[in-house]
């Protein structure tokens, strides 16, 4: 991918609504692989050599030389993704041998603005997300999870008539079950 003007690349896929918001940026990511049956036979060298968001609400700029990820001969060499920034918050982690034992941990912080200005829908959105996506296990047996927090949230919304003030939540997605083990908002009239 290479989309030295994100803004076109996004308003295709996310909608004509983002013509009018303002915002610049690009993204280049470089991948060459080659996969052979369900994870039999894995290389990967991967690299996100940029990332550049900016918004009067919402910066990121990103750039890498050396790819974040490397697999040879299914060995997990390099899963190392980590980007640092005031609106964003990436760490990946990953060991193993695909067709053996694999640990793969992606975790992910972002300011919830990114939904106000890319999704119509959302009207207003203020507070940080974390997301943790995990894959585990060993030949043909891995389990996926995913669990979310966030505390302090505000979302107004065009499909619900109030704001959510103060939202916390903190949910769990694995062994297919969904366990939500928090959730708490303000509701004030609208």
């Amino acid at each position: 991918i290479d989309a030295p003007d994100l803004k076109p690349f996004v308003t295709a896929f996310l909608g004509e609504h983002l013509e009018s918001e303002e915002f610049t940026g690009s993204l280049k990511f470089h991948i060459d692989s080659k996969f052979r049956g369900a994870f039999e036979e894995v290389d990967v060298n991967a690299n996100l050599e940029k990332l550049i968001f900016k918004h009067e609400n919402l910066k990121v700029h990103y750039a890498s030389s050396q790819p974040q990820f490397l697999i040879q001969d299914n060995i997990i060499k390099k899963w190392n993704l980590s980007i640092s920034e005031s609106d964003l918050f990436v760490q990946t982690k990953g060991t193993g041998r695909f067709g053996g034992d694999v640990s793969l941990v992606n975790e992910i912080h972002f300011n919830s603005k990114i939904f106000e200005i890319l999704f119509a829908q959302v009207l207003s959105s203020d507070g940080f997300i974390r997301n943790i996506f995990k894959v585990e296990g060993e030949k043909g047996n891995y389990k996926f999870s995913v669990s979310s927090r966030s505390t302090d949230l505000n979302l107004t919304l065009d499909a619900i008539p109030f704001p959510l003030n103060h939202l916390t939540y903190a949910m769990e997605y694995s062994d297919d079950r969904l366990i939500i083990q928090d959730l708490q908002t303000s509701l004030e009239n609208g």
